[in-house]
């Protein structure tokens, strides 16, 4: 450490005479680190030993928080003449962690970076994860992503810990008999869209819309008894059918393809929500290959699949607590007809 010179001694008399180190990162500013070696002189021909001490102390005026991506506290390198480093102490430890923090960081980058964890699965090495959490509210924040991540790098095991013990996790990707699903369930759906009239419901659909266009929402209602459901599904299924006379093509096509496409983005969050879990594609596919699914959103011609996805949708955004999205999605189901027959009682 640097001595203070004169003139910054008679400014500042009764301060301590030692100028404190600079760091590229002001938030460091403070820290010094001593570091001992033992024996003295150093030889390595002679010493094939080294006992090193180092001591960080901070003399700054306010707490200073070091932040670390592993369990990792140091790092020793072996250098030649050159500079070049032969080897360094970490390349002998076993796990690397990869908290999903890194991404609410300005660099917007993991850590270690992609190459070490590849490295790490080539060698067999077991890997684990974590929050870093300073809140509550960061617990497992960026995990979708992280999974995401890891997923793409190739890694198939994972470890956690349960009260102190080890548990190892196998993960696995979607094989073929999944994209074949998904390609299944989109055929089917296409088919019943464009070359099936659905049920009677979607000729109901299209004598409320014409009444929207022609009279207004409340001309409707009071000109056609049969008009139940709330106004803005009534306004959106107007713009349908001003879109379908404008193209010439069938009104049932424009009322029926947007719920399809809303069982496509209700069987994506189902893989967003359920993103630990190893049966997430085989829940999925189940969902897109369900008979009732593709009935509702492809044949029936109503808005029934989209009050369930809204509410998955609000499900997933609550378990990212995402409050106030949650409560929008959940509002919108509220704009639409609710599904009564499902919660029919018999007597």
């Amino acid at each position: 450490m640097q001595k203070r010179g004169w003139f910054g001694r008679i400014l500042h008399p009764f301060s301590s005479s030692e100028v404190l180190p600079t760091y590229n990162d002001p938030k460091l500013r403070g820290l010094i680190l001593d570091l001992q070696v033992t024996p003295q002189p150093v030889k390595l021909s002679e010493i094939r030993q080294l006992e090193i001490k180092a001591t960080l102390t901070n003399q700054a005026k306010r707490a200073i928080t070091l932040e670390f991506p592993t369990d990792q506290r140091i790092e020793i390198y072996l250098l030649n003449s050159a500079q070049d480093a032969l080897t360094k102490w970490s390349e002998n430890h076993a796990f690397n962690e990869k908290p999903g923090i890194a991404w609410r960081k300005p660099v917007n980058e993991l850590y270690p970076s992609d190459r070490i964890i590849q490295l790490a699965i080539q060698k067999d090495i077991r890997l684990t994860t974590a929050s870093d959490a300073y809140s509550h509210a960061q617990l497992g924040e960026n995990f979708e992503r992280l999974a995401d991540k890891m997923s793409i790098l190739g890694a198939r095991k994972m470890c956690v810990y349960a009260k102190h013990k080890r548990i190892e996790l196998t993960f696995s990707r979607a094989g073929l008999w999944f994209w074949m699903a998904i390609v299944l369930g989109a055929a089917i759906r296409f088919y019943l869209v464009v070359f099936t009239e659905g049920t009677f419901d979607a000729q109901l659909w299209e004598g409320h819309s014409r009444d929207v266009i022609e009279r207004g929402v409340v001309g409707c209602y009071h000109v056609n008894g049969s008009a139940n459901h709330p106004p803005f599904i009534s306004e959106i299924e107007a713009v349908l059918l001003g879109m379908s006379d404008a193209t010439g093509i069938s009104y049932r096509i424009f009322l029926r393809a947007p719920f399809a496409l809303l069982d496509a983005a209700g069987a994506f969050v189902l893989l967003r929500l359920l993103v630990a879990s190893p049966w997430r594609f085989v829940v999925a596919a189940c969902y897109w290959l369900s008979p009732l699914a593709i009935i509702l959103s492809a044949y029936h011609g109503n808005v029934d699949s989209a009050v369930g996805f809204f509410l998955l949708l609000s499900v997933w955004l609550l378990s990212k607590e995402r409050t106030i999205s949650a409560a929008a999605a959940l509002g919108i189901t509220g704009r639409m007809p609710v599904p009564h027959k499902y919660f029919r009682l018999s007597s």
